[in-house]
């Protein structure tokens, strides 16, 4: 009895445990001469477990940019179907799932962002131009959108930080450098629950 109980109170921490812990997301990105990379970094079980990989923002070979060609040597053929009733049933019976699924999936995703939680966010532009004016009409455009993106963020998430923004001018010289760091979290439990709402909307039987 005590062992069962014992064993009961163990499984109920982890749980309680793995229902609070976070998901935590950091990026960097570094854009300046010689050096344009993305840092992201994740967390999980507060810590516990950390992954870390950098992506490359631009990537060039030679003089030109590397593509996939994907040729179909096959001949195609023309064919003739009538379209039926039975056709547009089935059209429509398609249609109508793909809209369900469709629905479902925006209202969990929706509920799922205003769950992040974002605990940083900093900025730091250098930008200049050889003509003096042009570098203080570009300073006030990256002003005028640092407050549109903090604006946006605001709404779209759980802004739990005050975002840090500094911007320099540089004169007489053309240059463009950019230094982010954000800071993103979310709890275990909150990805569980919705995962659960949203397999419970699969099951619903369709009217």
């Amino acid at each position: 009895m005590w062992i069962f109980a014992g064993i009961s109170f163990i499984i109920l921490i982890l749980l309680i445990y793995l229902f609070y812990s976070k998901i935590t997301m950091t990026i960097r990105i570094n854009f300046q001469k010689g050096l344009k990379h993305a840092d992201i970094q994740f967390k999980v079980f507060n810590g516990v477990y950390k992954k870390k990989f950098s992506i490359p923002l631009f990537e060039q070979k030679g003089e030109g940019i590397v593509y996939a060609e994907q040729t179909n040597l096959e001949e195609e053929k023309e064919t003739e179907k009538l379209f039926t009733i039975q056709d547009m049933n089935q059209a429509k019976e398609l249609y109508d799932r793909f809209l369900q699924q469709y629905n479902h999936v925006k209202r969990h995703t929706k509920e799922l962002v205003k769950k992040v939680k974002i605990e940083k966010l900093s900025t730091d532009v250098k930008i200049g131009l050889e003509e003096a004016d042009w570098t203080a009409y570009l300073t006030s455009g990256v002003w005028m959108f640092h407050s549109w993106i903090t604006l946006l963020l605001s709404s779209v998430f759980q802004l739990k930080c005050k975002p840090e923004h500094h911007v320099h001018s540089l004169f007489g010289v053309n240059a463009f450098a950019l230094h982010l760091s954000c800071i993103a979290s979310i709890r275990l439990g909150h990805l569980i629950v919705i995962g659960i709402r949203f397999r419970m909307d699969q099951r619903v039987p369709k009217t």
